[in-house]
């Protein structure tokens, strides 16, 4: 699939990279690309990331690096009706021209950088640090703001405790066709996920036979379409458990399960909690 390629432009003049909040009540499914890297801190937001060929749930605290032309998007999750909650992320979009070959000193940021063609989501205790300091950098201005990036940056190339996102055989297939309908699609899907979407009804919104909608579905987003909208579903579940004061099984059917125990064995699987258990520990 072809990604809509996306023009960054500097939103502050005189500097040498973009630094900037991206604060929005919902984080629509925009999946694109651009040359630039790009640094992401997700200080407040939850939903699914999309990386490549990959997809998982992200949530507060969540800080990934990728490479240059690697297509991604972060879908916020849907609130209910008369909810409104602002995801903030902080974003950092650079070139490979703050690091050049003439200095050595660079070295271990140019690795780093050659480590995230295929994405880099960075864990560990250090997170929470990071992300304060990448939150206070866009008030610095001139040297100040570059050193503190550097040293981020030269921090990140340290870390042990991080993982590749795409595959090591994803490569992005550059087909605008491709690109507008995994868009229809996934478009469809987080706008209908509490509805029954049985799969021929998907494949004929995306105009292909079911057989090789899966397969096209799969290799866009490296997950089943069962596994995408069981995501989808649980993440709004796990919104009613924290905010409402639903059942169980009234939140089974919000969410777009048919029957509680379905429900209730999707969410131990994928939350490694049962609903109740999940609530509890929220309260």
């Amino acid at each position: 699939m072809k990604a809509a390629l996306e023009y960054i432009q500097k939103k502050t003049p005189n500097t040498s990279f973009v630094c900037y909040w991206n604060i929005d009540q919902q984080y629509e499914f925009h999946w694109h690309y651009h040359p630039e890297y790009e640094l992401t801190f997700i200080e407040k937001s939850r939903g699914l990331r999309l990386v490549g060929d990959h997809t998982e749930e992200y949530e507060d605290g969540d800080l990934v690096l990728l490479g240059p032309n690697l297509p991604h998007t972060w879908a916020s999750e849907t609130y209910p009706e008369g909810m409104v909650r602002k995801n903030r992320a902080m974003v950092i979009q650079f070139t490979d021209a703050l690091f050049p070959e003439a200095l050595p000193e660079m070295q271990s940021i140019r690795d780093l950088l050659k480590r995230s063609r295929r994405g880099i989501h960075f864990k560990g205790p250090q997170i929470q640090q990071i992300g304060q300091e990448l939150s206070e950098m866009e008030r610095l201005t001139g040297l100040s703001k570059l050193t503190s990036f550097y040293h981020i940056l030269e921090t990140l190339a340290t870390l042990k405790d991080y993982s590749h996102i795409a595959s090591r055989l994803y490569e992005p297939v550059l087909s605008k066709k491709n690109e507008e309908r995994l868009d229809r699609i996934c478009q469809y899907l987080h706008q209908h996920f509490e509805e029954d979407i049985p799969l021929e009804k998907i494949a004929a919104i995306s105009s292909m036979t079911e057989t090789s909608f899966c397969r096209f579905f799969k290799k866009m987003t490296g997950q089943t379409f069962t596994e995408y909208l069981n995501e989808l579903r649980v993440g709004r579940a796990c919104q009613l458990l924290i905010e409402s004061r639903k059942t169980i099984s009234e939140i089974a059917y919000a969410s777009g399960f048919n029957s509680s125990t379905h429900f209730n064995r999707t969410f131990l699987k994928l939350k490694e909690i049962s609903p109740n258990g999940y609530r509890k520990r929220f309260r």
